[in-house]
């Protein structure tokens, strides 16, 4: 809850809702900056940029190079990214790529209201099953003018990152990986 956020904010790690945390770098390179400290809660953890799993409940050392800090997903996360927009309205609806982190289950509902605040949007649920290793793109509310390719990237403790495409059109489809080897 909130008094969890506040002990990490104390160690200077910013939540960023339950999927995320981020840790900003405070040091210039000169003086140690290249490397920091970060306190992960209880759980397993996956460095968003190197993919690597990490065991929470202690501290582990992270690079920080000029190009990036510290950021980490909660195993179970769902995350919709767009790696090219400069802003809102540059993200194409639904999203394109979707990350999965494995190792627990999870549960994403993604909503776009179409970037004018008021009008209905669309809602799609994303399920991940850790134990089936399968992710569900739930029924669309809403009208999707037409199907999309969307690239599904999932992370998991039994090696590296794999990658499938899905064609979407509204309909409910499952995304099937062959299943963890995962301390559940």
């Amino acid at each position: 809850g909130a008094e969890y956020g506040q002990i990490l904010r104390a160690k200077g790690i910013l939540p960023l809702g339950d999927a995320l945390l981020v840790k900003p770098v405070t040091r210039t390179l000169k003086n140690g900056g290249d490397m920091t400290e970060v306190l992960l809660p209880r759980g397993d953890w996956y460095n968003l940029f190197t993919g690597e799993c990490l065991q929470g409940g202690r501290r582990v050392r992270a690079e920080t190079p000029l190009n990036r800090f510290p950021v980490f997903a909660r195993a179970g996360s769902i995350i919709p990214v767009a790696r090219d927009a400069r802003c809102a309205a540059d993200v194409p609806v639904p999203a394109r790529e979707i990350l999965v982190y494995g190792g627990a289950d999870g549960f994403f509902e993604l909503y776009d209201d179409a970037g004018d605040g008021y009008t209905e949007g669309i809602r799609i649920p994303l399920r991940y099953d850790a134990t089936e290793g399968t992710l569900t793109i739930g029924q669309m509310a809403g009208r999707l003018p037409e199907a999309v390719n969307i690239t599904v990237r999932i992370y998991r403790q039994d090696g590296p990152a794999k990658t499938r495409q899905v064609r979407y059109d509204g309909r409910e489809t499952s995304i099937g990986f062959p299943a963890e080897n995962s301390k559940q």
